[in-house]
């Protein structure tokens, strides 16, 4: 296992901060009490199947703060449903049309 090394993130990134810090809780929970692996096997690593230190640091070089790669989802932005109720009510009006009516009647007249 490698030195652990505390650095600050920049203001802004707490979120970041707290995804990792429950993702590595997350995995301590489920077999990797003492700390998780600092390298893995690609695939194991692609398909999520094992923590490691090195799935992190790319997930953070790729500049992924919201750590989609790690199986966390983006928060959903406070405007987006504005802007798309904006967006919806701006479409043009469907035309209703009457349905029409068929009878499958097998019966003969």
């Amino acid at each position: 296992m490698t030195e652990l090394r505390a650095e600050k993130l920049s203001v802004g990134k707490a979120s970041t901060l707290k995804k990792v810090e429950s993702y590595l809780m997350r995995w301590s929970c489920r077999g990797y009490s003492e700390d998780i692996p600092d390298e893995v096997p690609s695939q194991l690593m692609k398909e999520r199947l094992v923590p490691s230190y090195r799935a992190i640091c790319q997930a953070l070089l790729s500049n992924d703060m919201h750590l989609t790669s790690l199986g966390y989802s983006a928060p959903e932005s406070q405007w987006y449903s504005t802007l798309k109720r904006i967006e919806i009510d701006a479409r043009p009006k469907a035309v209703k049309i009457r349905q029409l009516q068929f009878n499958f009647d097998t019966r003969t007249r």
